[in-house]
């Protein structure tokens, strides 16, 4: 867990009060890109306070003059001032009187905004008519803290509340939101109030769209899209959401809680897809899958993005970390999970080669900057918060969490998560009760060693060597860097070393700098199990030819034949082995092996 809690940050909120309730009404004028909107929340006092803190970005106009704070059991009212931050993005509402610990108060805001292209907060997607003629539909991307730029809210995600929206729109559109809704008249949508949840994971979509629905799950999957797409195309969209849902429920012991899932298809997005709850919003090319010109490559990435946020509907959505400190976590988890999952759905659909791709990628580029940054960094604004996503964040975080998956074992780890869900779900959770809930499971250190690596970034490298008569391999942990520049990295931590044998995996802790021996049938043996652990393994040369030598005897698959190119590769041209990497014998061995294979 940080040091740094997310109350102790610059830009987060005091914890005077806490949300419960959010009434949310919205109207939304498309012709005018242009809404306008009132807010109740209903609040927890926590201390005794004369003032509430929450946030409102500086493009939001607030109306300062219809603030009103309604006391539970009392008629009183309240003399209040505002003070808008613009620059942390918040709004202070200052009484005349205390409130009290213990009770509660409804705190009323009216708002309005534009609506532009900046796919940020609320915002609006191009389409074509059939007519030539460009429209629109409105969205939202509140995924990190855009919440607070369409309405004033608590925009945090340990700050969960539930959530009751009304619409009003245009004649005849389509109203989507995070729960089943109705149709209270050609203008106006009330939606059903949704579990606790944390802001940014509120959604609304409003449009003239067009509908497939897969009955083939429990609940109804839904794929929305404009209509200048073809209807048909959202088949197979609706075949793997439906197939996600069936799956996590079983690999999570947990029931998808709410009785839909909505999928929509825009045309401007910031990123790929949101996993808004029972929401999701995607870009066209994440969802819409036409066979006649899309690639395997391209089929391949609709599965993964649509695995990945539907995954998110229990890690994150039902249980959330509390910290923007641990999206690492958050997004390793679901990264590492999915992963898994697709190599299962890619092998019924034969598109196994692509996933080498998504798996493979970054090994190739072992020792760049991007790759080797910490994940795990303090977050004290949000834009400290948006620098920090990355795709190489994205792989780093699922490999380090991959690494302990493989120490504590598949089913340890599936339960340590299970755990989790089950005593935090509709709550929030720290990253110190993961750890927590694997060590009760029998995993001990694993928090030791994914903070290092998370919080250090960087590589070291295990040096192994041979002893033919005792039958054992003894490892060395040492700095990696190139060209023997020592200050580039000193990186010397605690490490889960994973061995792979003829029979089974072996996974040791080992600390420092000193050697330690295993017994380990030479045969056959390959250090760092599915080239994810955060160091490089300097073999011998014998013992790379031998390794390039024996692919093929299904001991060694493509990944890890891509994994031994890259780890090698680095190592010549670090200056670390003992020959460049053009000269090195078992460099082009194992090149020419995985060339034949690709």
């Amino acid at each position: 867990m940080s040091s740094i809690s997310q109350h102790q940050l610059g830009h987060a909120l005091p914890r005077n009060v806490k949300p419960i309730e959010y009434r949310l009404s919205m109207n939304i004028s498309i012709p005018k890109f242009a809404y306008h909107g009132k807010v109740d929340i209903q609040l927890q006092i926590i201390e005794d306070t004369t003032s509430i803190t929450l946030n409102a970005a500086g493009n939001l106009t607030v109306n300062k003059s219809l603030i009103r704070l309604q006391a539970e059991d009392s008629d009183k009212i309240y003399e209040l001032s505002t003070t808008h931050d613009a620059e942390a993005e918040t709004l202070t509402v200052t009484l005349d009187e205390t409130l009290s610990a213990g009770k509660r108060a409804t705190l009323t805001l009216e708002f309005e905004n534009k609506i532009n292209d900046d796919p940020k907060g609320l915002h609006r997607s191009p389409f074509t008519n059939s007519q030539g003629q460009t429209e629109y539909i409105v969205t939202t991307q509140f995924e990190p803290t855009y919440a607070r730029r369409a309405f004033p809210c608590f925009d945090e995600p340990a700050l969960k509340a539930k959530f009751k929206v009304n619409l009003k729109t245009n004649n005849n559109l389509t109203c989507l939101s995070n729960t089943d809704g109705r149709q209270l008249n050609d203008k106006s949508f009330e939606f059903d109030q949704t579990p606790p949840m944390s802001t940014y994971l509120l959604a609304f979509v409003i449009g003239g769209l067009e509908c497939h629905t897969n009955t083939s799950f429990r609940v109804p999957v839904r794929i929305w899209l404009t209509p200048d797409q073809n209807l048909a195309h959202a088949n197979f969209a609706g075949q793997i959401v439906a197939q996600s849902l069936e799956y996590y429920e079983e690999e999570l012991s947990c029931k998808y809680p709410l009785p839909k899932l909505d999928v929509v298809a825009v045309s401007n997005f910031e990123h790929g897809a949101t996993e808004s709850w029972g929401l999701i919003i995607a870009k066209n090319e994440y969802v819409l899958w036409d066979k006649e010109i899309h690639t395997p490559f391209m089929q391949a990435t609709i599965i993964w993005v649509l695995d990945h946020e539907t995954l998110h509907q229990w890690l994150g959505n039902l249980a959330t970390w509390a910290s923007w400190n641990d999206w690492w976590l958050k997004e390793g988890l679901v990264t590492l999970f999915t992963n898994q999952h697709c190599a299962q759905l890619f092998q019924e659909l034969n598109l196994s080669e692509n996933f080498s791709a998504f798996r493979v990628a970054p090994d190739l580029r072992y020792g760049l900057p991007d790759w080797t940054h910490p994940v795990k960094v303090p977050v004290t604004s949000p834009h400290e918060f948006y620098q920090t996503i990355t795709f190489d964040s994205y792989q780093r975080s699922q490999y380090i969490l991959s690494v302990v998956q493989t120490h504590a074992t598949r089913q340890k780890f599936r339960q340590g998560i299970r755990n989790i869900i089950g005593k935090y779900g509709s709550s929030t959770v720290c990253a110190h009760r993961l750890w927590e809930a694997l060590e009760q499971l029998g995993c001990a250190k694993v928090e030791d060693v994914a903070n290092f690596w998370a919080e250090t970034g960087g590589y070291c490298v295990i040096e192994v060597t041979e002893d033919d008569t005792k039958g054992n391999i003894r490892v060395k942990q040492m700095p990696f860097h190139r060209n023997k520049d020592i200050r580039e990295s000193r990186v010397i931590g605690p490490l889960f070393m994973t061995i792979e044998t003829k029979n089974g995996v072996q996974s040791h802790l080992i600390q420092g700098v000193d050697n330690h021996e295993y017994q380990v049938d030479l045969l056959f043996y390959k250090l760092n199990v599915n080239n994810v652990a955060p160091y490089y393994t300097l073999y011998t040369e014998e013992r790379l030819l031998e390794l390039a030598r024996q692919f093929g005897n299904g001991l060694i698959d493509i990944n890890g034949m891509l994994g031994l190119l890259a780890e090698t590769t680095v190592l010549t041209t670090a200056g670390i082995s003992k020959k460049p990497g053009c000269l090195n014998p078992s460099t082009r061995e194992i090149a020419s092996k995985a060339s034949n294979k690709t």
